[in-house]
Parts: C-alpha cells; structure tokens; sequence
C-alpha cells in the first residue's frame, strides 16, 4: 500500500494544483 497510495496523492494534487497544501492534508486524513 505504498504506490497506489502515492499515486492517489499525485493524482490529487495535480487536479487542484496546490501541491504542499493538499499533500498535507490528504495522506493525514487516509492515514
């Protein structure tokens, strides 16, 4: 559960363009 995961987290980051600010936010709330 390591690569799906990370790539979820990419995937999401590049759909809102933030970057830091949802990269945060996003792997604390599926962890």
């Amino acid at each position: 559960v390591g690569a799906p995961y990370a790539m979820k987290v990419a995937r999401a980051v590049q759909t809102r363009g933030k970057g830091s600010d949802n990269v945060k936010p996003l792997p604390i709330r599926m962890n």
